[in-house]
């Protein structure tokens, strides 16, 4: 398919499969970065023994990092996608324990743009979301060429994306605080 148009969907799919590399490699860098507390958020959840929250840290980072460069490399293989799926699907399991037994108030562990400092049925949903967009990206696996304009135009646009997400996170996240600042005031 070299020389070949690039249709709209190429484009769609490189753009998605973007936003999934860049927000695993905010989440990485933040979890790196802040390791040690990163590993505590893991024994927080309570479902693994202690020493093993290390292991589960680095081995998740390690996997994480490593689907952020297939993604961004344009080469996410079926293997790739049921690691990928595989891997939020753990990640769901362990804040549903958490959501059944009523620990809320953890963070959820999760680094970067997805971060959040309760766990909640949306996040999910959220997973779920970032599934199918792994898996729509899997099934329209282009053959655009790395570092080629189109290439740079859709990886710019799926950071936008990532960082759009973010400004309305943390717009929503400024509105819920101003609306207990006024309750409090009315007090």
């Amino acid at each position: 398919m070299k020389g070949a148009k690039y249709s709209m969907v190429d484009s769609i799919a490189q753009i998605v499969a973007s936003f999934l590399a860049i927000l695993l490699l905010t989440s990485v860098t933040e979890k790196l970065i802040n390791w040690k507390k990163s590993i505590n958020k893991i024994t927080y959840y309570k479902i693994i023994p202690k020493k093993l929250n290390p292991i589960v840290f680095f081995l998740g980072t390690a996997i994480e990092i490593y689907l952020a460069i297939k993604l961004i490399a344009n080469h996410f293989s079926l293997i790739d996608c049921i690691l990928y799926s595989v891997l939020l699907i753990t990640y769901s399991t362990a804040i549903a324990i958490n959501l059944y037994k009523g620990h809320i108030r953890i963070s959820c562990g999760c680094g970067g743009v997805l971060e959040s400092d309760q766990l909640s049925w949306k996040h999910l949903l959220r997973n779920t979301l970032l599934i199918i967009f792994g898996i729509t990206v899997y099934i329209n696996n282009t053959s655009l060429e790395v570092y080629t304009l189109d290439f740079v135009i859709n990886l710019l646009t799926g950071a936008n994306l990532v960082m759009l997400y973010g400004i309305i996170k943390e717009f929503d996240l400024q509105k819920k605080r101003i609306q207990r600042i006024k309750l409090i005031i009315k007090i």
